[in-house]
């Protein structure tokens, strides 16, 4: 037959004071006589912060999901750019935006005004940060202080498909939730809440709210106790004021 997970050795008891265990024996006991909540539920994005989370949350797409510039300036093939101590003229043939990309293709001697998390047109592998050209008109001054595929965010770079980007048992921050909403999770599975019953005993207790008669006490501790239960996310079980009758404890408990 097992012992009871809240016996005491002697070894953990005070010699000046018999019964009286350390705080960490008695922590240990209460861990022990409990296990991991096992029971999911799958919840709105929204209401899974502060939740651990039940199973590994993936990539379903690559992120960012295309080729995109990283800088506003303007597109153009590595390739085309000027030798050092070089000037060279681009002609810029058309703009790509964020959500509305350039349809042509880039050929020599051109550019395209991208704009930043725009979709890099075809022909194009690199981008010169508007700062660091002369415009002039339609045209463009490009030195040769450059390089092939700079300013240039490749697709997946971040993420790539079917990657784990949480494992299961994180505790779901704010910026979790927003990772997933960016993955286009609109729920999530997460363990079920604790459930931690919270009861104060004592003859000498008064309920909130009632005249307190001489010898009483108002009952504050459930109050604390339930408040800072609260703030953790629990599900609380309140059984209220328990009286100095050993088979309602029982009852209770």
């Amino acid at each position: 037959m097992n012992a009871s997970p809240f016996a005491v050795s002697p070894s953990c008891q005070n010699a000046d004071e018999p019964g009286v265990v350390s705080v960490q024996y008695a922590l240990d006991a209460m861990l022990n006589a409990v296990s991991a909540v096992a029971e999911t539920e799958r919840v709105q994005l929204a209401l899974a912060v502060g939740r651990p989370l039940a199973t590994a949350l993936v990539a379903p797409f690559d992120v960012p999901g295309h080729t995109n510039s990283a800088v506003d300036g303007y597109a153009l093939a590595g390739e085309e750019l000027p030798g050092p101590g070089e000037i060279k003229e681009f002609s810029v043939i058309g703009s790509a935006l964020a959500g509305h990309p350039y349809r042509g293709v880039v050929d020599k001697g051109q550019c395209v005004r991208i704009m930043t998390g725009a979709v890099m047109p075809e022909g194009a592998d690199t981008v010169i940060m508007q700062e660091e050209v002369r415009e002039q008109g339609e045209r463009v001054h490009i030195d040769g202080r450059h390089e092939a595929g700079q300013n240039v965010r490749q697709a997946g770079e971040d993420l790539r498909r079917g990657e784990t980007v949480l494992t299961p048992g994180r505790w779901l921050t704010p910026a979790d939730i927003g990772l997933a909403a960016s993955l286009g999770y609109a729920e999530l599975t997460v363990h079920r809440r604790l459930r931690v019953a919270v009861l104060t005993t004592g003859d000498e207790l008064q309920a909130l709210g009632m005249p307190l008669a001489s010898g009483f006490l108002y009952d504050s501790n459930r109050h604390m106790l339930t408040a800072a239960l609260r703030r953790l996310g629990v599900e609380i079980l309140d059984h209220g004021i328990v009286r100095d009758d050993p088979k309602l404890l029982e009852r209770s408990l």
